[in-house]
């Protein structure tokens, strides 16, 4: 299912100021973050837009936003207790499952940029880990689920 998404001008003004202090306190922390051998964006955006992802999916689903968590790699989920979001800002762009995401966690591939996104999915991982997505080619190997997949 693919369903277009959209945050109000508030909404995207919460999300911008969740992105630039998670963006704050990697830096005063000296977190990196875990790319998985993604192309390197702009840090500042790269929050911005992760924040207005799960902010525009919490408003879908129904469920609770943790925008600031002060441990964020502890979270078992994004939301939920098996709800796990994957965004990325290219519109042809793949949902990534990696070997140890959990078979029975519900995934959805969030695309887009702010203000404007469409969702796709759910499916569950244990579904989708199969051969032919599986792909080598990144800096982490992970299974590629193309979009028509989540349809």
């Amino acid at each position: 299912m693919r369903t277009p998404l959209s945050l109000t001008w508030l909404e995207l003004f919460h999300a911008a100021v969740v992105g630039v202090t998670r963006n704050i306190e990697a830096l005063a922390f000296g977190r990196r973050d875990d790319l998985h051998g993604k192309p390197t964006l702009n840090p500042w955006v790269r929050h911005i837009e992760a924040a207005a992802t799960e902010l525009v999916s919490a408003k879908f689903l129904n469920e609770y936003w943790n925008a600031l968590a002060p441990k964020p790699r502890e979270l078992k989920s994004d939301m939920g207790t098996r709800t796990q979001i994957r965004s990325s800002m290219d519109l042809n762009g793949h949902l990534i499952i990696h070997p140890d995401d959990p078979d029975d966690g519900l995934f959805y591939l969030v695309i887009g940029t702010a203000p404007h996104f469409e969702m796709l999915g759910p499916v569950r991982a244990g579904d989708v880990k199969r051969p032919e997505y599986w792909t080598t080619f990144t800096g982490r190997p992970a299974f590629w689920i193309p979009q028509a997949v989540l349809l």
